[in-house]
């Protein structure tokens, strides 16, 4: 992952705009305001020497690549490119362990022998979940926690208010198609130019 040039005359790129952000620990804000205070450092630096502006700021290189942002940075620089490449196998890895779990039950009392009763709409859900973390390993994660989350509050809404579980069904089957209705009509559109370019 390559950090592009951040200086040039009478300029810096800092922040998100330069690609600061720590992707293995999905943190930005830190390193954003490290870089910008690294630029003011090298601004007020080239100030007290006269400077009027409009030369590269080349002391700014020099304090980034001495700083603990150029070292953090560097340290996991391949994480991006990695989750780009294996980020699907390892996520669909991770579900399949955890569906697995999910079906097969803990011991003593393995989910075999009772006749699997927990497999009732484990698909529909699976399916949502999918849908709604468009199918990338840290969507699927949010999306899951979602869906666990709607899913405890319709249990609870069942109880305390009397609100039929049905309704949190219904739900979901809007949301899954609220989400599938632009897929489908970009699927059509597509099937549509394919068609007008083979007449």
């Amino acid at each position: 992952n390559a950090l592009p040039k951040m200086t040039f005359p009478g300029g810096l790129l800092l922040g998100c705009d330069a690609g600061t952000l720590n992707s293995s620990k999905i943190k930005g804000s830190h390193t954003a305001m490290k870089s910008g205070m690294l630029g003011a450092e090298a601004v007020f630096e080239a100030l007290n020497k006269g400077s009027e502006g409009k030369e590269e700021l080349t002391n700014f290189t020099e304090l980034f690549e001495s700083s603990w942002l150029y070292k953090e940075l560097y340290d996991e620089r391949n994480f991006g490119p990695a989750m780009h490449k294996f980020g699907n196998i390892i996520g669909g890895a991770i579900a399949g362990l955890a569906g697995a779990v999910q079906v097969m039950g803990r011991p003593p009392y393995y989910a075999v022998m009772s006749g699997l009763p927990q497999l009732v709409n484990l698909g529909f859900d699976g399916i949502g979940v999918a849908m709604i973390g468009r199918n990338h390993p840290i969507g699927i994660v949010f999306a899951a926690i979602f869906f666990g989350g709607l899913m405890t509050g319709g249990r609870i809404m069942q109880f305390d208010p009397g609100v039929p579980f049905e309704l949190v069904r219904v739900i979901e089957g809007v949301i899954i198609i609220a989400l599938a209705v632009p897929e489908l009509r970009r699927l059509i559109s597509r099937f549509r130019r394919k068609r007008k370019h083979e007449n």
